[in-house]
This record gives structure tokens, sequence and C-alpha cells, in this order.
């Protein structure tokens, strides 16, 4: 019985909802060609880099890179704040760069675009929103996106410098 209303309420959600049933993928690699994050999306997503000096302490003044190893657009932001992020990142295979050497990638965060198509869905009335219970609402109202931290005891670092 739960089976069938769970494969009923999905078919529905899916309908509704084209953009959640189609989805490609960011892949972030580090300058060793390591696969560092991914995350399926539907068109774009915002990316986060977090930076930290030899101290520990946030990285700034310099500029980080994302090249798309398909097509080899260059992504270019500037680090402020211990922080890099770019907007509007599309799938692809990504390696990320800096302009200095001992700039430390200590996380990566993707956020997906898949929670617009959320929020697309729950603008088309009160009818559409009864097909879901509260809870399902509240858990998907939160986004995909996917944390990696460099423990900093892999083989792998982020960067050479990590």
């Amino acid at each position: 019985m739960w089976t069938r209303i769970t494969f009923i309420l999905v078919t529905a959600i899916l309908a509704l909802t084209p953009d959640l049933a189609r989805s490609d993928e960011i892949v972030i690699l580090d300058s060793e060609n390591q696969v560092r994050a991914q995350e399926s999306i539907t068109s774009r997503a915002r990316v986060e880099f977090a930076l930290s000096n030899e101290a520990g302490d946030p990285a700034q003044g310099f500029e980080v890179y994302l090249i798309n190893l398909e097509n080899q657009e260059t992504l270019t932001q500037n680090a402020e704040g211990g922080r890099a992020v770019f907007e509007e990142v599309t799938p692809g295979h990504w390696q990320v760069s800096s302009s200095v050497d001992w700039v430390h990638f200590d996380s990566i965060l993707i956020v997906s675009d898949q929670k617009k198509g959320l929020a697309t869905w729950l603008e088309r009335g009160a009818k559409a929103r009864a097909l879901l219970p509260p809870i399902l609402i509240l858990g998907a109202a939160a986004g995909p996106m996917v944390a990696i931290a460099d423990s900093g005891g892999d083989s792998h670092p982020l960067s050479p410098s990590s």
C-alpha cells in the first residue's frame, strides 16, 4: 500500500517539476586531478571555497581560478576574507587553482540550484502542495548541497600546499 502511494507521490512531483528530474554534475578537481567535490544540479550552482594561509588564518588578496576541463572556460574570483565564491557555475569537470602557491583550500561547498525547482513547484498552488507531507517540504527546502573538507591527513591534498 505505502509503496504504491510513494510511487504515485514521486510520479506526481516529477510531473509537476520537470527540472527536478533532469540533472547534470559539477565535479571539482584539485591540481593533481583528484576529485574533491561533486554534486548533481539541474543547470547551475554556487561553488564556494574556504581558504587559509600558512598560519591557518583566512586567506585573501589573490585570485582563485576554476577551469572547465571540457571547454577550457576559465572563471576567476578574488579571495576575500578566506572565501572565493563562484556563482552560476555550469555542469562539468572543473579544476581549481590559485595565483599563489601558499594557499590552503580547506573546504568546498557546492549549493545546487535544485532548490529553485522546488520553490517554483511550491508556487504552483495549494492544491499541488497538498501532495507532499510537511516534513518532505521542509527537508527538500534546505536544498541539496555538499561540503568537502580536507582533514589534512590524506595523501591527496586539495592543493599542493595543503
